[in-house]
């Protein structure tokens, strides 16, 4: 969970949700 935290904070919202769907998917 920490992981996502930092890559929400490392990039923009936009590329937020791409890799979260990359990571949940």
């Amino acid at each position: 969970m920490d992981q996502y935290l930092t890559v929400n904070v490392v990039t923009p919202a936009g590329l937020v949700y791409d890799h979260h769907a990359a990571i949940v998917v």
